[in-house]
Protein backbone atom coordinates (compact mmCIF):
# COMPACT_ATOMS: atom_id res chain seq x y z
CA UNK A 1 0.00 0.00 0.00
CA UNK A 2 2.99 2.33 0.96
CA UNK A 3 4.74 1.84 -2.34
CA UNK A 4 1.38 2.79 -4.51
CA UNK A 5 1.08 5.91 -2.50
CA UNK A 6 4.56 7.06 -3.21
CA UNK A 7 4.27 5.53 -6.91
CA UNK A 8 1.18 8.02 -7.16
CA UNK A 9 2.77 10.74 -5.42
CA UNK A 10 6.17 10.74 -8.09
CA UNK A 11 3.71 10.56 -10.72
CA UNK A 12 1.65 13.38 -9.67
CA UNK A 13 5.10 15.52 -8.89
CA UNK A 14 6.48 14.88 -12.35
CA UNK A 15 2.84 15.57 -13.83
CA UNK A 16 2.68 18.51 -12.40
CA UNK A 17 6.56 19.65 -13.40
CA UNK A 18 5.49 18.68 -16.99
CA UNK A 19 2.48 20.68 -16.43
CA UNK A 20 3.83 24.02 -15.36
CA UNK A 21 7.01 23.77 -18.36
CA UNK A 22 6.34 26.28 -21.21
CA UNK A 23 5.94 23.67 -24.57
CA UNK A 24 9.06 23.37 -26.52
CA UNK A 25 7.74 24.50 -29.44
CA UNK A 26 6.96 27.37 -27.90
CA UNK A 27 10.18 27.64 -26.79
CA UNK A 28 11.73 27.11 -30.10
CA UNK A 29 9.74 29.99 -31.64
CA UNK A 30 11.04 32.52 -29.17
CA UNK A 31 14.61 31.34 -30.07
CA UNK A 32 13.88 31.38 -33.61
CA UNK A 33 12.32 35.38 -33.04
CA UNK A 34 15.62 36.16 -30.70
CA UNK A 35 17.46 35.05 -33.85
CA UNK A 36 15.87 37.54 -36.68
CA UNK A 37 14.99 40.30 -34.59
CA UNK A 38 17.93 42.52 -35.74
CA UNK A 39 17.61 41.82 -39.41
CA UNK A 40 14.18 41.15 -40.03
CA UNK A 41 12.00 42.00 -37.55
CA UNK A 42 8.89 41.81 -39.57
CA UNK A 43 9.61 37.91 -39.42
CA UNK A 44 10.32 37.92 -35.45
CA UNK A 45 6.76 39.67 -34.66
CA UNK A 46 4.73 37.20 -36.93
CA UNK A 47 6.70 33.85 -35.03
CA UNK A 48 5.69 36.33 -31.95
CA UNK A 49 1.67 36.96 -32.58
CA UNK A 50 1.96 32.75 -33.39
CA UNK A 51 2.36 32.02 -29.93
CA UNK A 52 -0.65 31.45 -27.71
CA UNK A 53 0.74 33.39 -24.14
CA UNK A 54 -1.43 30.17 -21.96
CA UNK A 55 1.11 28.44 -22.94
CA UNK A 56 3.75 30.47 -21.37
CA UNK A 57 4.25 29.15 -18.04
CA UNK A 58 7.16 30.50 -16.32
CA UNK A 59 8.19 33.96 -15.82
CA UNK A 60 11.11 33.70 -17.20
CA UNK A 61 8.98 32.83 -20.73
CA UNK A 62 7.33 35.66 -20.52
CA UNK A 63 9.71 37.99 -19.47
CA UNK A 64 11.36 37.02 -23.09
CA UNK A 65 8.08 36.97 -24.83
CA UNK A 66 7.39 40.35 -23.97
CA UNK A 67 10.29 41.57 -25.14
CA UNK A 68 10.34 40.33 -27.85
CA UNK A 69 6.96 40.81 -28.04
CA UNK A 70 7.88 44.97 -27.88
CA UNK A 71 11.20 44.63 -29.61
CA UNK A 72 9.58 43.94 -32.67
CA UNK A 73 7.01 46.16 -33.02
CA UNK A 74 9.09 48.96 -31.97
CA UNK A 75 11.48 47.94 -35.05
CA UNK A 76 8.31 47.81 -37.49
CA UNK A 77 7.47 51.37 -36.57
CA UNK A 78 4.85 50.68 -34.54
CA UNK A 79 4.20 53.72 -31.67
CA UNK A 80 3.69 51.85 -28.15
CA UNK A 81 2.03 53.98 -25.54
CA UNK A 82 1.25 51.00 -22.95
CA UNK A 83 4.30 50.03 -21.04
CA UNK A 84 2.55 47.03 -19.31
CA UNK A 85 3.99 44.51 -21.35
CA UNK A 86 7.54 45.08 -21.14
CA UNK A 87 7.47 46.03 -17.53
CA UNK A 88 7.16 42.36 -17.07
CA UNK A 89 10.58 41.80 -18.45
CA UNK A 90 12.25 44.60 -16.33
CA UNK A 91 10.85 43.17 -13.14
CA UNK A 92 11.60 39.64 -14.20
CA UNK A 93 15.44 40.59 -15.24
CA UNK A 94 15.86 43.11 -12.46
CA UNK A 95 15.53 40.34 -10.25
CA UNK A 96 18.02 38.46 -11.91
CA UNK A 97 20.95 41.02 -12.03
CA UNK A 98 22.54 42.85 -14.72
CA UNK A 99 22.53 41.36 -18.04
CA UNK A 100 22.36 42.40 -22.11
CA UNK A 101 18.59 41.49 -21.18
CA UNK A 102 18.11 43.76 -18.71
CA UNK A 103 19.67 46.85 -20.39
CA UNK A 104 17.33 45.99 -23.62
CA UNK A 105 14.34 45.97 -21.62
CA UNK A 106 14.85 49.37 -20.01
CA UNK A 107 15.87 50.27 -23.15
CA UNK A 108 12.34 49.42 -24.85
CA UNK A 109 10.77 50.66 -21.54
CA UNK A 110 12.27 54.13 -21.49
CA UNK A 111 11.15 54.22 -25.91
CA UNK A 112 7.56 53.55 -24.44
CA UNK A 113 8.03 56.45 -21.21
CA UNK A 114 9.03 58.87 -24.32
CA UNK A 115 6.10 58.30 -26.56
CA UNK A 116 3.95 58.35 -23.07
CA UNK A 117 5.89 62.14 -23.07
CA UNK A 118 6.86 61.44 -19.34
CA UNK A 119 10.56 62.39 -20.02
CA UNK A 120 12.06 62.19 -16.54
CA UNK A 121 10.75 58.52 -16.30
CA UNK A 122 12.50 57.80 -19.68
CA UNK A 123 16.00 59.35 -19.29
CA UNK A 124 16.00 57.47 -15.65
CA UNK A 125 15.71 54.36 -17.75
CA UNK A 126 17.53 55.15 -20.89
CA UNK A 127 20.46 56.13 -18.41
CA UNK A 128 20.41 52.80 -16.88
CA UNK A 129 20.57 50.79 -19.77
CA UNK A 130 23.39 53.17 -21.14
CA UNK A 131 25.68 52.31 -18.10
CA UNK A 132 24.67 48.31 -18.71
CA UNK A 133 26.05 48.93 -22.40
CA UNK A 134 28.81 50.28 -21.63
CA UNK A 135 29.84 47.41 -18.49
CA UNK A 136 28.98 44.97 -21.83
CA UNK A 137 31.24 47.20 -24.26
CA UNK A 138 28.32 46.50 -26.73
CA UNK A 139 29.30 49.24 -29.55
CA UNK A 140 25.82 48.77 -31.20
CA UNK A 141 24.11 49.22 -27.88
CA UNK A 142 26.07 51.90 -26.24
CA UNK A 143 25.08 53.78 -29.85
CA UNK A 144 21.48 53.17 -29.98
CA UNK A 145 20.66 53.92 -25.74
CA UNK A 146 23.28 57.15 -26.84
CA UNK A 147 20.68 58.24 -29.16
CA UNK A 148 17.54 57.21 -27.30
CA UNK A 149 18.80 59.95 -24.97
CA UNK A 150 19.89 62.55 -27.23
CA UNK A 151 16.18 62.52 -28.43
CA UNK A 152 15.13 62.67 -25.18
CA UNK A 153 17.28 65.99 -24.50
CA UNK A 154 16.11 67.09 -27.78
CA UNK A 155 12.12 67.08 -26.90
CA UNK A 156 12.83 69.03 -23.78
CA UNK A 157 15.07 71.40 -25.68
CA UNK A 158 18.66 70.71 -23.88
CA UNK A 159 20.47 70.49 -27.32
CA UNK A 160 24.07 70.63 -25.59
CA UNK A 161 23.63 67.21 -23.74
CA UNK A 162 21.62 66.30 -26.92
CA UNK A 163 25.05 66.77 -28.80
CA UNK A 164 26.97 65.45 -26.46
CA UNK A 165 24.88 61.84 -26.47
CA UNK A 166 24.41 62.47 -30.13
CA UNK A 167 28.22 62.46 -31.13
CA UNK A 168 28.68 59.26 -28.82
CA UNK A 169 25.73 57.36 -30.96
CA UNK A 170 27.72 58.60 -34.19
CA UNK A 171 30.70 57.06 -33.07
CA UNK A 172 30.05 53.98 -31.84
CA UNK A 173 27.79 52.88 -34.83
CA UNK A 174 30.64 53.63 -36.45
CA UNK A 175 32.35 51.05 -34.03
CA UNK A 176 29.70 48.81 -34.52
CA UNK A 177 29.48 48.99 -38.88
CA UNK A 178 26.11 50.56 -38.70
CA UNK A 179 26.45 52.58 -41.86
CA UNK A 180 23.02 53.99 -41.89
CA UNK A 181 22.27 54.65 -38.55
CA UNK A 182 25.75 56.17 -38.69
CA UNK A 183 24.40 58.70 -41.22
CA UNK A 184 20.95 58.99 -39.51
CA UNK A 185 22.30 60.74 -36.98
CA UNK A 186 24.63 63.01 -38.86
CA UNK A 187 21.49 64.17 -40.02
CA UNK A 188 20.23 64.86 -36.84
CA UNK A 189 23.29 66.24 -35.91
CA UNK A 190 22.44 68.66 -38.55
CA UNK A 191 19.14 69.60 -37.32
CA UNK A 192 20.60 70.45 -33.87
CA UNK A 193 23.30 72.70 -35.72
CA UNK A 194 20.40 74.48 -37.10
CA UNK A 195 18.80 74.49 -34.18
CA UNK A 196 21.78 76.38 -32.91
CA UNK A 197 21.32 78.83 -35.31
CA UNK A 198 24.38 77.38 -36.97
CA UNK A 199 22.85 77.24 -40.95
CA UNK A 200 24.97 76.55 -43.44
CA UNK A 201 26.93 74.06 -41.17
CA UNK A 202 23.73 72.04 -40.91
CA UNK A 203 23.10 72.26 -44.67
CA UNK A 204 26.99 71.09 -45.36
CA UNK A 205 26.42 68.13 -43.40
CA UNK A 206 22.91 67.42 -44.66
CA UNK A 207 24.19 67.65 -48.44
CA UNK A 208 27.15 65.55 -47.16
CA UNK A 209 25.10 62.56 -46.18
CA UNK A 210 22.53 63.42 -49.26
CA UNK A 211 25.61 62.89 -51.55
CA UNK A 212 26.25 59.52 -50.16
CA UNK A 213 22.50 58.33 -50.43
CA UNK A 214 21.87 59.36 -53.81
CA UNK A 215 25.15 58.27 -55.65
CA UNK A 216 26.64 55.37 -53.42
CA UNK A 217 23.59 54.03 -51.14
CA UNK A 218 20.64 54.68 -54.19
CA UNK A 219 18.89 54.60 -50.49
CA UNK A 220 15.78 57.43 -51.35
CA UNK A 221 14.29 57.54 -47.72
CA UNK A 222 17.51 58.90 -46.56
CA UNK A 223 17.85 61.13 -49.27
CA UNK A 224 13.96 62.64 -48.31
CA UNK A 225 15.10 63.02 -44.66
CA UNK A 226 18.51 65.24 -46.11
CA UNK A 227 16.75 67.06 -48.43
CA UNK A 228 13.88 68.10 -45.64
CA UNK A 229 16.80 68.83 -43.22
CA UNK A 230 18.44 71.21 -46.37
CA UNK A 231 14.98 72.85 -46.98
CA UNK A 232 14.44 73.91 -43.17
CA UNK A 233 18.12 75.57 -42.59
CA UNK A 234 17.73 77.21 -45.81
CA UNK A 235 14.29 78.74 -44.75
CA UNK A 236 15.44 79.50 -41.03
CA UNK A 237 18.75 81.56 -42.79
CA UNK A 238 16.72 83.85 -44.83
CA UNK A 239 17.70 82.37 -47.73
CA UNK A 240 14.31 82.68 -49.48
CA UNK A 241 15.40 81.53 -52.93
CA UNK A 242 17.50 78.42 -52.49
CA UNK A 243 14.15 77.66 -50.04
CA UNK A 244 11.74 77.50 -52.86
CA UNK A 245 14.11 75.38 -55.12
CA UNK A 246 15.29 72.83 -51.88
CA UNK A 247 11.27 72.80 -51.70
CA UNK A 248 10.67 71.60 -55.35
CA UNK A 249 13.31 69.00 -54.93
CA UNK A 250 11.71 67.93 -52.18
CA UNK A 251 8.02 67.48 -54.10
CA UNK A 252 10.23 64.87 -56.45
CA UNK A 253 10.55 62.86 -53.40
CA UNK A 254 7.14 63.26 -51.67
CA UNK A 255 5.80 59.92 -52.73
CA UNK A 256 8.48 58.36 -50.44
CA UNK A 257 6.57 60.27 -47.24
CA UNK A 258 4.19 62.75 -47.47
CA UNK A 259 5.59 66.43 -46.69
CA UNK A 260 4.73 68.42 -43.18
CA UNK A 261 1.43 70.56 -43.45
CA UNK A 262 4.21 73.35 -41.83
CA UNK A 263 6.61 73.03 -45.34
CA UNK A 264 3.89 74.67 -47.02
CA UNK A 265 3.87 76.92 -44.54
CA UNK A 266 7.28 78.00 -44.56
CA UNK A 267 7.09 78.19 -48.75
CA UNK A 268 4.19 80.68 -48.19
CA UNK A 269 6.40 83.18 -46.49
CA UNK A 270 9.51 82.65 -48.58
CA UNK A 271 6.78 83.93 -51.32
CA UNK A 272 5.60 86.64 -48.67
CA UNK A 273 9.09 87.55 -48.37
CA UNK A 274 9.63 88.55 -52.11
CA UNK A 275 6.48 90.39 -52.20
CA UNK A 276 4.20 87.67 -54.36
CA UNK A 277 1.07 87.63 -51.90
CA UNK A 278 -1.13 86.04 -54.15
CA UNK A 279 1.25 82.76 -54.62
CA UNK A 280 1.57 82.91 -50.47
CA UNK A 281 -2.63 83.00 -49.94
CA UNK A 282 -2.53 80.07 -51.91
CA UNK A 283 -0.18 78.00 -50.23
CA UNK A 284 -1.84 78.89 -46.99
CA UNK A 285 -5.54 78.04 -48.12
CA UNK A 286 -3.58 74.02 -48.52
CA UNK A 287 -2.22 74.03 -44.49
CA UNK A 288 -4.02 71.40 -42.50
CA UNK A 289 -2.79 70.92 -39.51
CA UNK A 290 -4.47 67.99 -38.37
CA UNK A 291 -2.07 65.57 -36.46
CA UNK A 292 0.76 68.06 -36.21
CA UNK A 293 2.61 68.26 -33.29
CA UNK A 294 3.18 71.53 -31.11
CA UNK A 295 6.02 72.60 -33.19
CA UNK A 296 4.76 72.25 -36.58
CA UNK A 297 1.40 73.81 -35.38
CA UNK A 298 3.49 76.72 -34.15
CA UNK A 299 5.16 76.98 -37.76
CA UNK A 300 1.83 77.15 -39.46
CA UNK A 301 0.55 80.07 -37.12
CA UNK A 302 3.50 82.26 -37.26
CA UNK A 303 3.02 81.71 -41.32
CA UNK A 304 -0.76 82.42 -41.41
CA UNK A 305 0.21 85.57 -39.00
CA UNK A 306 2.89 86.99 -42.04
CA UNK A 307 0.37 86.48 -44.25
CA UNK A 308 -2.41 88.48 -42.16
CA UNK A 309 0.13 91.20 -41.58
CA UNK A 310 1.18 91.61 -45.03
CA UNK A 311 -2.72 91.99 -46.17
CA UNK A 312 -2.95 94.38 -42.89
CA UNK A 313 -5.76 92.14 -41.26
CA UNK A 314 -4.09 93.06 -38.00
CA UNK A 315 -6.70 90.91 -35.65
CA UNK A 316 -6.26 87.79 -37.55
CA UNK A 317 -2.62 88.61 -37.43
CA UNK A 318 -3.10 88.98 -33.68
CA UNK A 319 -5.23 85.87 -33.47
CA UNK A 320 -2.26 83.58 -34.83
CA UNK A 321 0.27 85.04 -32.93
CA UNK A 322 -1.63 84.10 -29.22
CA UNK A 323 -1.81 80.72 -30.79
CA UNK A 324 2.03 80.49 -30.81
CA UNK A 325 2.50 82.10 -27.55
CA UNK A 326 -0.56 79.64 -26.19
CA UNK A 327 1.72 76.78 -27.89
CA UNK A 328 4.86 78.11 -26.52
CA UNK A 329 3.74 78.29 -22.99
CA UNK A 330 2.57 74.80 -23.13
CA UNK A 331 5.98 73.18 -24.39
CA UNK A 332 7.50 75.32 -21.63
CA UNK A 333 5.14 73.88 -18.73
CA UNK A 334 5.78 70.52 -20.23
CA UNK A 335 9.68 71.26 -19.87
CA UNK A 336 9.16 72.55 -16.42
CA UNK A 337 7.53 68.63 -15.38
CA UNK A 338 10.18 67.30 -17.30
CA UNK A 339 13.65 68.07 -16.27
CA UNK A 340 16.05 65.51 -17.30
CA UNK A 341 19.20 66.51 -16.46
CA UNK A 342 17.57 66.23 -13.15
CA UNK A 343 16.21 62.88 -13.63
CA UNK A 344 19.50 61.62 -14.79
CA UNK A 345 21.58 62.93 -11.43
CA UNK A 346 18.37 61.16 -9.45
CA UNK A 347 19.88 57.95 -11.30
CA UNK A 348 23.53 58.26 -10.58
CA UNK A 349 22.43 59.36 -7.13
CA UNK A 350 20.64 56.44 -6.45
CA UNK A 351 23.24 54.35 -8.25
CA UNK A 352 25.58 56.07 -5.55
CA UNK A 353 23.66 55.14 -2.83
CA UNK A 354 23.31 51.36 -3.83
CA UNK A 355 27.21 51.72 -3.97
CA UNK A 356 27.04 52.54 -0.66
CA UNK A 357 25.34 49.85 0.72
CA UNK A 358 26.33 47.42 -1.08
CA UNK A 359 30.02 48.55 0.23
CA UNK A 360 28.61 48.19 3.66
CA UNK A 361 27.37 45.23 3.62
CA UNK A 362 30.40 44.37 2.49
CA UNK A 363 32.54 45.65 5.09
CA UNK A 364 29.69 44.34 7.36
CA UNK A 365 30.31 41.00 6.18
CA UNK A 366 34.06 41.15 6.53
CA UNK A 367 34.08 41.95 10.08
CA UNK A 368 31.47 38.98 10.75
CA UNK A 369 34.09 36.94 8.46
CA UNK A 370 37.08 38.21 10.70
CA UNK A 371 35.19 38.06 14.10
CA UNK A 372 34.11 34.35 13.02
CA UNK A 373 37.67 33.62 12.02
CA UNK A 374 39.33 35.29 14.96
CA UNK A 375 36.65 32.85 17.65
CA UNK A 376 37.62 29.91 15.71
CA UNK A 377 41.40 30.91 16.54
CA UNK A 378 39.97 31.72 20.23
CA UNK A 379 38.48 28.17 20.11
CA UNK A 380 41.27 26.02 18.59
CA UNK A 381 43.68 27.69 20.84
CA UNK A 382 41.42 27.20 24.10
CA UNK A 383 40.72 23.23 22.35
CA UNK A 384 44.47 22.95 22.06
CA UNK A 385 45.79 24.15 25.82
CA UNK A 386 43.02 21.58 27.17
CA UNK A 387 44.69 18.60 24.94
CA UNK A 388 47.79 19.44 26.10
CA UNK A 389 46.88 20.06 29.49
CA UNK A 390 44.74 16.02 29.25
CA UNK A 391 48.11 15.12 27.42
CA UNK A 392 50.16 15.89 30.48
CA UNK A 393 47.97 14.82 32.88
CA UNK A 394 47.67 11.60 31.21
CA UNK A 395 51.45 11.76 31.12
CA UNK A 396 51.99 12.75 35.04
CA UNK A 397 49.16 9.27 35.67
CA UNK A 398 51.96 7.28 33.94
CA UNK A 399 54.39 8.03 35.75
CA UNK A 400 52.68 8.42 39.19
CA UNK A 401 51.89 4.31 38.13
CA UNK A 402 55.14 3.55 36.99
CA UNK A 403 56.66 5.28 40.22
CA UNK A 404 54.11 2.97 42.21
CA UNK A 405 55.18 -0.40 40.78
CA UNK A 406 58.70 0.19 41.16
CA UNK A 407 58.28 1.25 44.63
CA UNK A 408 56.26 -2.04 45.00
CA UNK A 409 58.72 -4.21 43.27
CA UNK A 410 61.51 -2.89 45.95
Amino acid sequence: MTNIIRSFLCILIFGSMFVACTPKEIRDKLVAAENVIEEKPDSALMLINSIDTMELKSRKDWAKYALLNVQSRVKTDEVITSDTLIRRAVSYYEDKGDSPELMKALFYNAEILFNQKRLKDAAYDATHAYDLATKFEDNYWIAKVAESISNIYIESYNENEAKKYLFKAIFNYEIAGKRLNHLYNWCDMAILEGNGSNFSRAVEIADSVATIAETQLKDSLLLYYCRKIEFRNLYKAGNYDKTKKSYYELKKLESIRELPSSFLAMLSVAYLHEGDIRKSEQLIKGINMKGADARERAVSFDAYRSYYLAIEDYKNAYRCYDSVQSIQNQEVCALMDNNVALSQKDYYTDKSSESERLLSKSHFRSFLLLLAVIIILIVAFISYKIAIKIRNRKIEENINEITLVSTEKS
